[in-house]
């Protein structure tokens, strides 16, 4: 007999970017796009179905696993979409940063929305679970606020209801819940900075921080130079949300953490150099600066001018 649950929590609503485009065949792919996602050659004729439905074998298996590593935690794929939200609050926010790390590392751009309110879910596993409540509602909202690129906004009660539920986790990534500027609407917005560490962990010690820059900056360049990336920028809105992405992940911003770097790009480079040769190139330049940090006397972490890039 089907009921109703009501729970409060986080909802963490996550949407694949680009997708819309891609299997209206508003996008050109070509050799080159089938062969770095590795889809098989008997499949590359049906174009750009069989292309999307390759991103979206690789989505589920991105949801599945994180499912196992949080088993607290409730998902729902809606194609391109997906649910996650739990009574378990320090989990949603973990399984929102492991989504959104191992899908922008597979190559696939996804934006996300964090809410925290009322929800409601029945317990119909046949048909998928039945989903509502404000808490739904806010982080679909947030998602759809016009932002560029793979952020994840999230409404003003998610870092207070997080303190709530496990201070000791929020100490250790408070820093990661900022405010930013839309340059579109000029309004500002709450963010979970995900991308500034894979780790989330030691963010407290110039150690971790190094290596949490190191993390956030190889992101960066794979925005940047890695060809996985290609077919989004064949689009206007994806090649924004690209560039927006890979600026906002490689900014020297230091209201986060006291570090200082040159590895900050504006514009994307050619489709010629998006190669995975030179992704490893810089991705190992980076690594090896970063080996070369100081700190001066305000604590302020400087990496070293690289020779070149």
């Amino acid at each position: 007999m089907m009921s109703l649950k009501n729970l409060k929590g986080f909802v963490f609503y996550v949407d694949l970017l680009g997708f819309t485009a891609l299997t209206q065949d508003k996008i050109q792919l070509i050799e080159d796009d089938f062969n770095i996602w590795q889809v098989s050659k008997h499949f590359q004729t049906l174009g750009n179905q069989e292309f999307a439905a390759n991103i979206l074998i690789i989505f589920r298996k991105i949801l599945a696993n994180c499912q196992s590593k949080y088993p607290t935690v409730n998902f729902i794929q809606l194609s391109d979409c997906a649910f996650v939200w739990s009574e378990n609050m320090k989990d949603v926010i973990l399984s929102c940063h492991t989504i959104m790390w191992d899908c922008l590392q597979n190559g696939i751009l996804c934006r996300g929305g964090i809410a925290h309110g009322d929800i409601i879910e029945d317990n119909n596993t046949n048909l998928g679970q039945m989903l509502l409540g404000n808490a739904v509602s806010k982080a679909v909202k947030l998602e759809q606020a016009g932002a560029k690129g793979c952020r994840v906004l999230m409404d003003q009660e998610v870092p207070a209801s997080l303190h709530n539920y496990d201070s000791s986790f929020l100490s250790k990534i408070y820093q990661l819940f900022q405010p930013f500027e839309n340059p579109l609407d000029y309004q500002i917005y709450d963010e979970f900075k995900w991308y500034y560490s894979q780790s989330l962990k030691d963010l407290n010690t110039a150690k971790g921080i190094i290596q949490a820059t190191i993390e956030r900056l190889c992101l960066a360049a794979k925005l940047q130079y890695h060809p996985r990336f290609n077919w989004n920028i064949r689009t206007k809105e994806g090649y924004i949300h690209v560039k927006s992405s890979m600026r906002f992940t490689s900014a020297n911003e230091q209201n986060v953490f006291k570090i200082d770097h040159t590895f900050e790009w504006i514009d994307l480079i050619d489709l010629k150099i998006r190669t995975e040769t030179n992704y490893n190139h810089i991705a190992k330049k980076i690594q090896g600066e970063a080996s070369s940090c100081t700190i001066d006397k305000e604590g302020l972490i400087k990496f070293p001018v690289p020779m070149d890039l």
